[in-house]
């Protein structure tokens, strides 16, 4: 499976991939805000094949996509399919040589617009921890709604963390794209 935008290839993620990944996963200032702490490559493979494995139960609920810029893995976006009817959560992470330039942006659009369209998904929504002014600064470009501001919700990397809740519905994002720029 395949999704193009204007600059960016989204495609399966594979075990190969793992030393890209890695690459921004190991990193404290990526992971800071995620419910991981740095990974080994280990780890990161580990993980890869539980996304593997995910991807290839029927039905499937896991697309997990590299961000591909000229050829180069420079992070992630994806959407997982919940049990709660018709949602999804949805996520992205960039590399830092890529961050700033409106790459997860432009990826994150895509994945939301297959979530819809293909997936025939009703919502979706990102978790976003608040002290994550980036992923912040995504969500609202992108015309997520903040929902709700959950106080200490999730222990994470050894403290509890707030999360905000930001989400779209299919009509929503439907009517947002269909207005002339």
């Amino acid at each position: 499976m395949e999704l193009r935008t204007a600059r960016l290839r989204l495609r399966e993620i594979t075990e190969e991939d793992a030393p890209a990944i890695h690459s921004h996963e190991r990193l404290i200032e990526v992971m800071r805000y995620t419910p991981n702490a740095p990974r080994t490559l280990e780890e990161t493979l580990a993980r890869i094949r539980l996304g593997l494995a995910d991807a290839a139960e029927s039905p499937r609920h896991v697309f997990d996509f590299a961000m591909e810029l000229e050829g180069q893995l420079i992070g992630r976006v994806g959407c997982r399919v919940l049990e709660v009817p018709s949602q999804g959560t949805i996520w992205w992470i960039c590399h830092p040589d890529h961050q700033g330039r409106g790459y997860s942006t432009e990826g994150i659009t895509a994945v939301i617009d297959f979530a819809f369209s293909t997936l025939a998904l009703h919502r979706v929504y990102a978790e976003i921890d608040p002290r994550n002014a980036a992923s912040l600064r995504v969500a609202e470009k992108l015309g997520l709604r903040r929902e709700a501001h959950l106080r200490e919700c999730e222990f994470m990397q050894g403290e509890w963390v707030d999360s905000v809740l930001c989400a779209t519905l299919a009509r929503e994002w439907i009517a947002a794209r269909a207005k002339p720029l």
